[in-house]
């Protein structure tokens, strides 16, 4: 298992690392006027850095749209981080509430949103191991038992009667 705060605090550190290196080199490139080398340096540590900033935040989204649950399907998840990361920023929404004005970030209010969803995919498992709306073929096999199990009972029982019974779980 990953231990994300471990991850997280080595970047942290590293970030913290890199941030004093491009402090250094931009002071030094004060100093010189700026040299050639020591620019494209200064602008390499800033790429750097902006990169380790943009993954640590994807990871950071991504971590938190898995702890929605089910409310996001994983196709969605690309397309939300991006969209999370366009509105992760200082810009203020401003709305009445009870008669007072609030404010929240654009992202806050986006992220209230996800959480008010609905959970669109269910990872609890159905009592009967089959879920309505999975394999076809499995639940035509049970199906089929169920009228054969019925049928040594002595019950007469429809194809059609002993799926629907398979799906809501009834089997015996």
């Amino acid at each position: 298992a990953i231990q994300f705060e471990d991850l997280q605090s080595e970047f942290i550190d590293q970030n913290q690392e890199s941030d004093m290196a491009v402090q250094q080199v931009a002071e030094q490139n004060t100093q010189e006027k700026g040299t050639d080398p020591q620019v494209e340096e200064l602008e390499r540590l800033r790429a750097e850095v902006a990169e380790l900033k943009r993954v640590q935040q994807e990871t950071q989204f991504n971590e938190y749209l898995n702890s929605l649950g089910g409310k996001v399907a994983p196709g969605e998840k690309p397309g939300l981080i991006a969209l999370m990361a366009s509105l992760a920023g200082d810009s203020q929404i401003f709305f009445a509430e009870g008669g007072a004005t609030k404010s929240q970030t654009a992202l806050e209010v986006f992220k209230k949103s996800l959480e008010s969803r609905e959970v669109k995919i269910s990872f609890q498992e159905s009592p009967n191991g089959v879920e309505p709306n999975s394999d076809p073929v499995a639940v035509a096999e049970q199906a089929a038992e169920y009228v054969q199990q019925q049928k040594a009972k002595g019950n007469s029982i429809s194809f059609a009667e002993a799926v629907i019974k398979v799906q809501k779980g009834a089997q015996k």
